[in-house]
């Protein structure tokens, strides 16, 4: 089985240096794209939130270094995230009530593996309409709702 590992790790590319260059030019670009989206949405003075307060939300916020100056503030569902603050980039937590009430202009989709539900319930629930910025899977993107 280790042996297979290995052939595998080989195949992918993971001992060489190149592809770890590779990956870090990627995920450096991500940053920058997510982040030039987001100050241009601002120096517009449009109103951003982010929907999602997970782990994973709290490493693309670090990583990306994005914190109150782009986010208002970050919308949970969970009772027990909410009234905290992100680690790390102290953007406070609110329920979706008190998130939708600041008439977002903007939402960061932090929460992109539930993007259909949420998209759904931005309509149906809320009557959002404005832009959604789904950072990953992939490059960022903007759909307009």
């Amino acid at each position: 089985a280790l042996e297979h590992a290995e052939l595998n790790e080989k195949e992918l590319g993971i001992e060489d240096s190149n592809s770890w260059i590779n990956f870090r030019n990627k995920v450096e670009k991500h940053r920058s794209d997510l982040k030039d989206i987001l100050t241009q949405f601002k120096n517009k003075g449009k109103k951003i939130v982010a929907y999602g307060a997970s782990a994973r939300s709290s490493t693309l916020l670090n990583f990306c270094q994005i914190s109150t100056e782009s986010i208002d503030l970050i919308i949970d569902q969970s009772d027990f995230k909410q009234g905290l603050f992100t680690a790390g980039t102290k953007i406070p937590i609110k329920s979706p009530e008190d998130g939708m009430q600041s008439n977002p202009d903007v939402i960061l989709l932090l929460a992109w593996n539930f993007k259909e539900e949420i998209i759904e319930q931005l309509k149906s629930r809320w009557k959002w309409s404005g832009e959604l910025i789904i950072p990953l899977p992939g490059d960022p993107e903007i759909l307009k709702i």
